[in-house]
């Protein structure tokens, strides 16, 4: 005879207490079993939390217990010792079991009549496995067997629900039409076993073309399966691997289930589960140029991956050649409730369910926003970055080549999830320690940074702690540099610092990485940094009245600005004849900044770059100088005649180069002779205006007619330039200036001013006026500069490997670029011989 007996548990909303009992007669002896556990509450996936079953045996007679089977569903596992028969075992493809062994309970001495008995007591916890569906009941039960008993005694079975843990929730599956099949899940958890996102963590702007810091943003972890350095063949987002097995219990046939999402995502859009489609595509190595096979993995709701029994199919081909649907169903889109519906599974017949009969089933997921980014997806993740800053240098302010920089970098992040997380997260920043050059039987080596420089500390609420559960770890990159002369061997060595974040292990006592904990990481780095010195020739002299010349070639792996000051002596902005080319390419002067020389926008890989420029002899008075109005000085006059005719337009050239004025065009409406036009630059404000402009001034102008009546001019135009170093000076751009007339009866008049042209030392535009008078040439806003990409350079290769990522925009969640320390590679993938 066999009956059952399950241990109850209690779980969050239905708070029973198990009590209660099962007698078997056997003759005239009775053993009674009583539930001792309790109140339990199960969560699934918790398994910081232990429960415990426990069974009274009671009996009048003595009874040798061999041992007790505890039978659990898959995913339930054992905290205290199975030491009996088997152990912990799996029973079949649904079931587990746990054999604990009990002594022997001898039955007291006559008179005495007080029942005997035997307490059993198994610890367990639920994996992220246990449980199916959460709502349905499943079973516990356990059997125990006696020597001096006849017949096993086993329990009543008892029907359990669980609910989630609110840590990492799975999804669920439910059975949408009747078979013999149950499905099971084998595996719920982040899919490798750590994550690192690098930092400073950047966003990509399209506008400049080029990353920046990312504030108020998630940043994206990526896996790779070695580091940047070592040139690795795979990356992925970060993900979670859902794994699955239908299991058929009775006759194959058809069977059809839906896996949803524990998460309403229509309450919480940022954690919407997105698969990832694995792909290879051919990338070409930043470092030796050679194209290769690279692995991505990518959200993409429309095509991913599943994988069978670990063969790589995407959910289209898995269909064709077995049979088996797996389709995403939850959507990209506000508004989806992935609680509803997650993925469809479906059998269709018997011939796929006897290839599909216990056989693992994968799909990776990772996580998006389906709401910010409008009709695309955005990647999230638990690093949101609440802010980060930069002192000492940053890839907007490039150090010069050579000089010694104390850098700081802050950074302050914190989980907003509400639901998920990751463990053994680290946030990591790389640091260039030394270099090591090998070139023929040279050897040259130098550090980049003091390392008793070096402080990494965490705020522990009141003040900054140095170096606490901060991991370091130490690798080389090793290349070899074939742009110089004469080639080198190059090893660059670097430190890495890991802050690790865990939810079970707090980095320090004030905050903690759970889901929703509104813990806050605040992180401080500092070091002492050397930048190393180019392949270059030497500097010129930059002497008074000399010709200079300056030549680099640069190979660097990221998009950014480019200092060169320091290397080209007496270049400011009373230089002339400049010329920066970069592959024998000029430079626009809008990616220029003269006076330093700061090259604002660099592509990544290798670059020629050449410096040509004149530094005037000491007596020169330059253009820059003799343009601000100053008074006190005679005005400088140009005259020019034509003689007009209706129905052409008149040009008239000035060759005066100090007056500004280049070209004044003229259209008659009846034919006039000999007309000359006198241009007079102004010292200053003549004592004619009575209204003073608004804006900064450049320089006053006025322009008188002799044999032109004013009502005989159809259309006039004037062409003027403005020197670039009095733009820089003034903080101005070439949009921001205007060409003003001035009216005795309503003051100043702005004309329409368009940009023509530029040389390396002035901008040539044109204006539109109704008649002459006197002008004034200002400028009225401070520029906010706006990075202009050269027009010859090329998409780093780097950009290339990522291009399958949907497009995200500007203020899209951050892509985790290479961190600043990195940038510093774009320094140190160069050799440091001048040639002789």
């Amino acid at each position: 005879m066999k009956k059952f007996l399950i241990l109850v548990a209690v779980f969050a909303l239905f708070t029973i207490s198990p009590v209660f009992a099962v007698t078997v007669n056997m003759g005239n002896d009775n053993v009674t079993v009583i539930d001792n556990s309790g109140t339990i509450v199960l969560e699934v996936g918790n398994l910081t939390k232990n429960y415990t079953l426990s069974a009274r045996l009671i009996a009048n007679q003595s009874f040798d217990i061999v041992n007790v089977t505890f039978y659990m569903p898959y995913g339930i596992v054992n905290m205290t010792p199975c030491n009996g028969g088997t152990g912990f075992s799996r029973v079949n493809a649904t079931t587990v079991s746990c054999i604990v062994a009990v002594n022997s309970v001898t039955q007291p001495a006559p008179p005495d009549t007080t029942p005997i008995g035997v307490t059993v007591n198994l610890t367990i916890t639920a994996n992220i496995s246990a449980f199916s569906f959460y709502t349905a009941a499943q079973a516990f039960n356990f059997t125990f067997t006696s020597r001096n008993v006849t017949g096993i005694i086993n329990s009543t079975i008892r029907n359990i629900t669980a609910v989630s843990s609110r840590r990492n929730p799975r999804p669920e599956a439910v059975e949408t039409s009747t078979s013999n099949a149950s499905l099971t899940f084998t595996f719920w958890n982040q899919s490798d076993k750590g994550y690192k996102v690098m930092t400073p963590i950047y966003t990509f702007n399209p506008t400049l073309g080029r990353p920046e810091l990312a504030n108020n943003s998630y940043g994206e972890i990526l896996y790779f399966d070695k580091s940047f350095f070592e040139g690795p063949n795979f990356m992925k987002l970060w993900s979670y691997n859902l794994t699955f097995r239908i299991i058929f219990t009775g006759g194959l046939g058809a069977a059809n289930y839906t896996i949803r999402s524990p998460i309403n995502n229509s309450q919480f859009p940022t954690q919407s589960l997105t698969p990832l489609f694995i792909q290879t595509n051919e990338i070409q190595d930043f470092i030796t140029n050679v194209t290769r096979n690279f692995t991505m993995g990518i959200p993409n709701p429309n095509s991913f991956t599943a994988y069978w029994n670990g063969t790589n199919y995407t959910q289209t081909v898995l269909l064709s050649s077995r049979g088996l649907n797996v389709s995403f169903t939850g959507g990209a889109a506000a508004g989806s409730d992935q609680s509803i519906s997650l993925l469809s599974v479906s059998i269709p017949n018997e011939t796929v369910a006897n290839m599909t009969n216990n056989t693992d089933i994968t799909v990776l997921f990772t996580m998006t926003n389906i709401t910010a980014c409008g009709t695309t997806s955005c990647t999230t993740s638990p690093i949101f970055v609440n802010s980060q800053s930069i002192s000492g240098w940053s890839p907007d302010s490039p150090p010069q080549f050579g000089s010694a920089l104390n850098i700081s970098y802050v950074m302050n992040v914190t989980n907003a999830f509400t639901n998920y997380t990751l463990d053994n997260l680290s946030i990591s920043i790389m640091q260039p320690m030394n270099v090591t050059m090998v070139s023929g039987s040279r050897t040259e080596q130098f550090n980049m940074t003091r390392l008793s420089s070096v402080r990494i500390s965490v705020w522990n609420g009141s003040v900054f702690v140095e170096n606490l559960s901060v991991i370091r770890r130490e690798s080389n990159f090793s290349f070899s540099d074939t742009h110089g002369p004469s080639g080198a061997n190059v090893t660059l060595f670097i430190t890495t610092f890991d802050v690790v974040l865990s939810s079970s292990a707090h980095v320090n006592g004030s905050f903690g990485w759970e889901p929703n904990s509104n813990g806050i990481v605040l992180i401080n780095f500092t070091a002492e940094m050397t930048f190393p010195i180019l392949n270059e020739t030497a500097p010129p002299s930059g002497a008074a009245g000399t010709a200079n010349q300056y030549n680099v070639t640069t190979n660097q792996p990221q998009r950014a600005p480019l200092n060169l000051t320091g290397k080209v002596p007496g270049l400011d902005n009373s230089s002339t004849g400049i010329n920066v080319t970069v592959d024998g390419v000029q430079v626009a002067s809008s990616n220029l900044t003269i006076g330093s020389l700061i090259l604002k926008d660099v592509t990544s890989g290798q670059h020629v770059i050449s410096v040509t420029y004149s530094v005037p002899a000491a007596t020169t008075t330059t253009a820059a100088t003799t343009t601000v109005p100053s008074g006190g000085t005679t005005p400088k006059k140009d005259v020019a005649s034509v003689n007009a005719a209706p129905g052409v337009v008149s040009k008239l050239k000035y060759d005066e180069k100090d007056i500004g004025i280049k070209e004044i065009q003229i259209e008659v409406k009846n034919s006039a002779n000999d007309v000359r036009i006198t241009v007079t630059k102004l010292t200053g404000q003549p004592a004619s205006v009575t209204h003073t402009i608004s804006g900064r001034v450049f320089q006053y102008i006025e322009i008188n007619t002799e044999n032109l009546a004013s009502d005989n001019i159809k259309s006039a135009r004037v062409q003027f330039n403005v020197t670039k170093a009095w733009l820089i000076n003034n903080s101005a751009s070439d949009e921001d200036v205007i060409l003003n007339r001035y009216i005795n009866t309503t003051g100043w008049q702005k004309l329409k001013t368009t940009k023509l042209s530029e040389s390396p030392v002035e901008v040539l535009f044109d204006a539109e006026t109704p008649g002459f008078s006197v002008f004034a040439v200002t400028t009225e806003k401070t520029i906010t500069t706006t990075t202009t990409a050269n027009a010859t350079t090329t998409v780093p290769a780097t950009t290339a490997a990522t291009t399958t990522i949907p497009a995200k925009p500007a203020d899209s969640a951050a892509v985790t670029f290479l961190i600043a320390a990195v940038l510093v590679i774009a320094y140190l993938l160069l050799k440091r011989n001048k040639r002789k």
